[in-house]
């Protein structure tokens, strides 16, 4: 088959391409999974984002200490503050990729046992019976019980004043959607030129 450059999705092997693990810091990656820290991939459009997350994926389903999914959670878009749609949504989506991780349809029976717990609860239930279902508790390797964490990223467009007072109201309102959330993070991400990196980093911290 005659090769082409793709920029329309995620590379294929008849694609021009390089190898997405060596776009970004594998190493690095690796112990912040290991030591059970998130982190967040941020590059323009089109450049490789999806392609480099579902290598990631597959690096590790191919050893034994990870089942890795790969879930686009776009959808849920479409119906913004209808929680119980996210929600289904969203369980919906990590069941199937999971079915197709596994080869095996138990994670829709699993979800189908999970779907009278109500909305604020069917997704972490789904999780935790996920996990049993592996033979993994859904806290073990960690000091603590799972977080629940409402993240909201955003471009500045404007400056970080306004930027702040426009959404973080919306993320509060996030965060109480989603009920029993333990903390919420606001990121802006600041793509100015004529700023150095460090001038463009910073944290505040709000009590709501």
């Amino acid at each position: 088959m005659e090769r082409f450059f793709n920029t329309a999705v995620f590379q294929k092997p008849d694609s021009y391409t390089i190898d997405p693990l060596s776009r970004f810091d594998l190493v690095d990656t690796l112990m912040l999974i290991r030591q059970q820290r998130y982190f967040v991939l941020h590059a323009l459009r089109e450049t490789g984002k999806t392609s480099c997350m579902l290598a990631l994926r597959d690096y590790l389903n191919k050893g034994e200490d990870y089942i890795a999914v790969y879930a686009n959670l776009e959808a849920g878009q479409a119906w913004r503050n209808n929680v119980a749609r996210v929600t289904g949504a969203t369980c919906q989506t990590l069941a199937r990729e999971l079915k197709n991780i596994v080869k095996s349809n138990w994670p829709f029976h699993v979800l189908a046992s999970t779907k009278e717990n109500g909305i604020n609860t069917q997704l972490s239930s789904f999780l935790e019976s996920i996990f049993q279902s592996l033979g993994k508790p859904l806290t073990e390797g960690y000091g603590d019980p799972v977080q629940r964490v409402v993240f909201e990223l955003k471009i500045k467009r404007e400056t970080i004043d306004v930027v702040i007072e426009k959404d973080l109201q919306k993320t509060a309102e996030n965060m109480d959607l989603m009920g029993a959330v333990d903390e919420g993070h606001f990121i802006t991400f600041d793509r100015s030129q004529e700023k150095t990196r460090d001038e463009r980093i910073w944290h505040r911290t709000y009590e709501w």
